[in-house]
């Protein structure tokens, strides 16, 4: 690595790292340039469906498997105003980003750049919680292999269930996520997330599928309403009476799904047009875009989840399907879609702990892989312990997606546009960044206090 003189940054430059190159970032992206595994080698001048479908990739993920539990909670008609919701906000965040990018000059602006520009005692605060978030979610996806894996194994052989569900997720990091996690096979992970959305498609259809044909198979063979079918099911369209904690705790995991506020600075950089200005509109039709069919996938598999399973939905959907050959579809996902979590939360880390530290390369290697080592085995660790995926869901939603999604973009945004006085998006972005406020502390309480004590009645 290399640094650089305080004096060749101007001081309100809009990156002040600029020169200082990361290990993690490609030989030909631009000095500062926050990296992003999604989308792979630097070429200037990406078009608007490029980056429409980096965002769309980053947003779409495990959330898929969550929604129909988090719907099961909260009802049907709850369900899709938070989705809705969630969706709307999220989009607005990223505009709110996007308005930042803009007038620190649209490129080459990073979250460590923009905090030293308006909130410099923050500045770590970020890496690290978006460091969280994405080993939260590589996490979450090693959970899906204990919960997958085992059937397809076919027995226990001799086993108990918890050993057979540890040896799979240890074996499926050893083999497979482990090796694509390291530093050396970053650049080959820059397609892998097109195959990952493959998969999550297929589940949504089969879900949707799935419904349909049950449906009609039960009212061919006991006749009945469409809507006494799937109250059998114990579907409903407000919450169950006395489920207000479940409600609450549950409601991170719809903020969860919308999350790719990360790569936004990184997008936005790329994104060709004539001028700022310009930038930010087609930066705006492709947040629009991306959230909108994000929107319309989450429906599809949320709702005809839920109406499929009803109130026997797991907190991974996986769980309830019969046959394990329709899970396994989800094994590939689950295998490749850890190594871009934990290579976003490594170059997080970098800068976390490492920033302006000057190795050479063999020193820079060795560092690397210490780094990638211990996430890999703290997550192992927590996917082992830890069988229930919903925790994963409200605890990085509520602590890591809650504040990069909503308190982040509007901080930043109050902060930077200030001399413009209260505007209407200055006052809509402290409406953003009170809820985020808001959700952190009674989220993060209602689920401690579901977890450690039970749900209250």
């Amino acid at each position: 690595m290399r640094t650089e003189s305080t004096q060749t940054s101007p001081p309100f430059s809009p990156n002040p790292d600029a020169g200082m190159t990361s290990p993690l970032l490609r030989p030909n992206s631009a000095p500062g340039m926050e990296s992003s595994p999604i989308l792979g080698p630097s070429k200037r001048g990406s078009s608007s469906v490029a980056a429409t479908a980096v965002l769309l990739n980053t947003i779409l993920g495990v959330a898929v498997l969550g929604l129909p539990w988090a719907f099961n909670a909260n009802g049907l008609v709850l369900g899709l105003v938070f989705v809705f919701a969630s969706g709307c906000l999220s989009a607005f965040a990223l505009h709110l980003l996007n308005c930042v990018a803009v007038k620190l000059g649209g490129e080459d602006v990073t979250f460590y750049a923009v905090s030293i520009r308006t909130f410099p005692q923050l500045r770590h605060m970020l890496d690290g919680v978006i460091a969280l978030k994405c080993f939260g979610v590589a996490t979450s996806y090693l959970i899906v292999i204990g919960h997958v894996l085992p059937p397809l194994i076919g027995g226990t052989h001799g086993l108990n269930e918890r050993s057979v569900r540890a040896l799979c997720i240890i074996g499926a990091v050893v083999l497979g996520v482990g090796p694509a996690s390291f530093p050396k096979r970053i650049r080959s992970l820059r397609h892998t997330a097109w195959v990952a959305l493959s998969f999550m498609l297929y589940l949504t259809l089969l879900l949707v599928l799935g419904e349909q044909i049950h449906t009609a198979h039960e009212m061919e063979g006991g006749g009945g309403s469409w809507w006494a079918h799937h109250q059998a099911r114990g579907v409903n369209w407000w919450p169950r009476q006395g489920s207000l904690f479940s409600l609450i705790k549950t409601l991170p995991v719809f903020i969860f799904a919308f999350t790719c506020h990360q790569n936004l600075f990184t997008v936005a950089s790329e994104l060709r047009a004539d001028t700022l200005e310009a930038k930010r509109g087609r930066m705006d039709v492709c947040i629009v875009s991306a959230v909108a069919i994000s929107m319309t996938i989450y429906y599809l598999s949320a709702v005809d989840g839920y109406l499929l399973f009803g109130s026997a939905v797991d907190s991974d959907i996986l769980n309830n399907l019969k046959d394990a050959s329709d899970a396994s579809w989800w094994l590939w996902a689950t295998w490749i879609v850890p190594p871009l979590q934990e290579v976003s939360a490594l170059q997080s880390l970098w800068t976390l702990f490492f920033r302006g530290l000057v190795v050479d390369r063999v020193r820079e290697k060795r560092i690397l892989r210490m780094l990638t080592a211990s996430i890999l085995l703290l997550s192992t660790i927590i996917a082992v312990t830890l069988t229930d995926l919903g925790v994963v869901f409200e605890l990085v939603g509520t602590i890591g997606s809650n504040t990069i999604c909503y308190i982040v973009p509007a901080l930043l945004y109050i902060k930077l546009f200030q001399d413009d006085g209260l505007t209407i998006k200055r006052v809509a972005a402290m409406g953003l960044l009170g809820l985020g406020l808001l959700i952190l502390p009674t989220c993060l309480t209602v689920i401690l206090i579901t977890h450690l004590f039970g749900t209250p009645h």
